[in-house]
């Protein structure tokens, strides 16, 4: 994925929401607990703690139900397209959308702000095609209903992505709200700094 594609930005954008439903199936979330004591933003899947009100009646969580094989190998099937579409991803991506990727095994690349050409987005087609195939491989009927929910979002935006095919020459890299001199400016601007390869990275982009 590269940061001037949208249609696999959406893709991704989808995958990123995935990474929220697993973490309720034992995953942890974006930020790793071994992680926290840096300085920055920090997510985690774990609760806080507070006081009880008083007079309050303590409530215990039900004990979800185990998941089937075809449960886990879905859960499995999300995490390893997220991790594939996230090592393909520009650094502008990468930074917005994990604080460690090595955490899920995802090397960081070389700096760039990514590409723009033809072949490439017709290219994309084929992975979505592809992607589309091994998701319907799942029997929708036997998921979860969280799963069920990440199944038919992910289904909708691959056949609204591939419903462009043949019309790449439409796209509007500069369209007024949405372009890239729009987008751009506000991604540098709201950039965060966690470390000194932050730093680096921000300013020598290829």
């Amino acid at each position: 994925m590269n940061y001037f594609n949208r249609k696999k930005a959406a893709v991704c954008a989808a995958l990123m929401g995935l990474t929220i439903f697993l973490s309720a199936c034992g995953y942890e979330r974006i930020g790793i607990s071994k992680f926290q004591g840096e300085t920055g933003e920090f997510y985690s899947s774990g609760s806080v703690d507070t006081a009880p009100e008083s007079g309050a009646k303590s409530q215990t969580s039900p004990t979800a139900d185990p998941l089937t094989d075809v449960q886990k190998e879905f859960e499995e099937f999300c995490r390893t397209v997220f991790c594939e579409e996230m090592s393909e991803a520009s650094t502008l991506d990468m930074h917005y959308t994990l604080l460690h990727p090595e955490v899920y095994g995802i090397e960081t690349k070389e700096t760039s702000l990514g590409s723009y050409n033809l072949t490439e987005m017709i290219k994309d087609n084929d992975s979505i095609r592809d992607l589309k195939t091994r998701l319907m491989a799942f029997d929708r009927g036997l998921l979860t209903a969280a799963q069920t929910l990440v199944y038919d979002t992910l289904l909708t935006i691959l056949d609204t992505s591939l419903m462009a095919e043949g019309l790449e020459l439409y796209e509007q890299p500069l369209a007024p709200t949405i372009g890239v001199q729009a987008q751009l400016p506000i991604l540098l601007a709201e950039y965060s700094f966690h470390s000194l390869t932050d730093v680096e990275d921000y300013l020598c982009p290829r």
